[in-house]
């Protein structure tokens, strides 16, 4: 059984509010330089179309637009979108319901998930099927999800009590974490195969076992590429990334998975 996790803010207004605090630019910058923009494109085919479910404001959308990928993006929340065109009106974004997109049977060459699936509490098999549904045999879906890392694992029992203790003082489910196995169980009765793992956002994972009091942001001039401060957080980034600590603190894990392709008539 994968790992709920609850929360005091875990509804609609929660996320319509989320939505309206950032700004799509800063989101765009931050998908530039976020190491998960190294491992998408790896698997992404530039030919055919691609879908993102659950785009948020849409800074995937734009950053593999910009790429010359054919990219659309579908999220429930109108907020979101609203936001997202007051900055972007030409952007090919629409709010759509995951678990019964308004497609044809295998659509697109490709599926983005970053984040999503784990939001239900009934679990992703609905958006799961849908996803297969669209795809066309041999498609790609990269699915995102929380992930059990090294230090989770470790710690399980721990987190399961603490939870149930959120759970009972009245808190809202907020979202589940999976391990590789859960994962793979999920998405293999759809017909998608996983064919590769990549743990990532290190950073987020450690903070959950080292807190760290959140200091409100100052705004500052540009670092210079060739500033110490910048050295060192370049030399941080990659320790985190360093695979035997990644595997203990990845907070995410992004699957690669294909759909299979249909056996000929006999």
């Amino acid at each position: 059984m994968p790992v709920a996790i609850y929360a005091q803010t875990a509804g609609e207004s929660h996320w319509n509010q989320l939505w309206e605090q950032n700004q799509l630019d800063q989101l765009l910058a931050v998908a530039r330089r976020d190491p998960l923009s190294n491992h998408l494109p790896r698997h992404l085919p530039l030919s055919g179309l691609t879908l993102e479910g659950g785009c948020g404001l849409g800074q995937y959308v734009l950053y593999f637009r910009q790429k010359g990928y054919r990219i659309i993006g579908g999220d429930l929340s109108l907020s979101a979108l609203r936001a997202h065109h007051r900055q972007r009106p030409e952007a090919p974004l629409a709010v759509m319901d995951l678990r019964a997109l308004p497609f044809a049977g295998e659509t697109f060459t490709a599926h983005i998930s970053l984040g999503v699936v784990e939001h239900l509490e009934n679990g992703p098999a609905a958006i799961i099927r849908e996803m297969a549904r669209t795809l066309k045999p041999g498609g790609i879906a990269l699915v995102s999800v929380p992930w059990v890392n090294g230090l989770r694992t470790l710690f399980r029992p721990l987190l399961r009590r603490r939870e149930n203790r959120q759970r009972q003082a009245g808190l809202a489910f907020y979202q589940y974490l999976y391990t590789r196995r859960e994962i793979r169980r999920f998405l293999r009765p759809a017909g998608l195969e996983v064919v590769r793992f990549y743990p990532y956002s290190p950073a987020k994972g450690l903070r959950e076992f080292l807190p760290v009091r959140r200091r409100p942001v100052v705004p500052s001039r540009p670092v210079a590429s060739n500033h110490p401060l910048k050295v060192t957080v370049s030399g941080a980034r990659r320790l985190l990334y360093w695979p035997p600590i990644l595997a203990l603190t990845a907070h995410m894990i992004l699957a690669v998975a294909v759909k299979k392709e249909k056996e000929p008539p006999l």
